[in-house]
């Protein structure tokens, strides 16, 4: 069953994980306070769960979490995807905040916390991810996870927050491919070409047609593009615009 071009707003999302409910709260609300977009969860169990359901472009964790190391959560999602991680936490020895960072998080913040300096530390870190080329991309096996969406190039399928199936053609998933495996990256047409196994031709519109009906799919504005960017003369860039 297709689907309706997903609808994006202009706020990403944050996960706060802390198995303190004031703290969480705390936290939640300062982030919800600067307009952005935030949830709770209590522990690593719920974090992964949220996850698989709605894509998030951070999380900030406590190191102390009821099912175990928030330090072991920051290495296997730092393992898993090129998403914003923060530790926030009440330990205040350097070396918590080394092996922190050594596991993957890229901020540590102590608490108590100050609400607009975590805002303010969330939404850079989110603008660094952003600009990286990143586009808060989670890989595993043929599975893609972008934006709103799950990509499964092996089925030829994309999966909206709506779990309803968009149907890809041969063609459409293999240009999505290489545009996924290089975000940030210019992708000629030439390439583009190579990736759907057709000869590049200067008369060949084939690639433009693709991206054209891809946009249809996953941008919430077609006209406007955030997802698959036109680089004039050059041409597709796959990766969001900065927050």
């Amino acid at each position: 069953m297709a689907q309706e071009p997903r609808k994006q707003g202009d706020r990403r999302c944050i996960i706060i994980v802390d198995g303190d409910d004031a703290a969480r709260e705390h936290a939640v609300s300062a982030l919800r306070d600067s307009g952005m977009e935030a949830l709770g969860a209590v522990d690593a169990a719920s974090v992964r769960g949220l996850m698989d359901v709605r894509p998030c472009d951070l999380v900030v964790t406590e190191l102390d979490l009821p099912d175990g190391n928030g330090l072991m959560l920051i290495r296997d999602l730092r393992a898993a995807s090129a998403i914003g991680l923060i530790a926030l936490t009440a330990r205040t020895e350097v070396v918590d905040r080394i092996v922190a960072l050594e596991m993957g998080a890229d901020d540590y913040v102590t608490k108590p916390f100050e609400p607009r300096e975590l805002a303010v530390r969330c939404r850079n870190l989110m603008w660094r991810v952003s600009t990286a080329g990143t586009a808060a991309v989670l890989r595993g096996a043929d599975r893609v996870r972008f934006a709103d969406w799950v990509f499964d190039h092996g089925k030829r399928l994309l999966i909206g927050t709506d779990e309803q199936p968009v149907m890809l053609t041969r063609q459409e998933a293999a240009v999505l491919k290489a545009l996924v495996d290089n975000p940030g990256r210019v992708m000629s047409r030439d390439a583009l070409m190579d990736a759907v196994g057709r000869g590049w031709n200067p008369t060949d519109r084939t690639v433009d047609v693709l991206i054209g009906r891809l946009r249809k799919k996953i941008e919430p504005n077609p006209a406007h593009p955030e997802l698959i960017v036109t680089v004039y003369g050059e041409g597709y860039m796959f990766g969001e615009l900065p927050y």
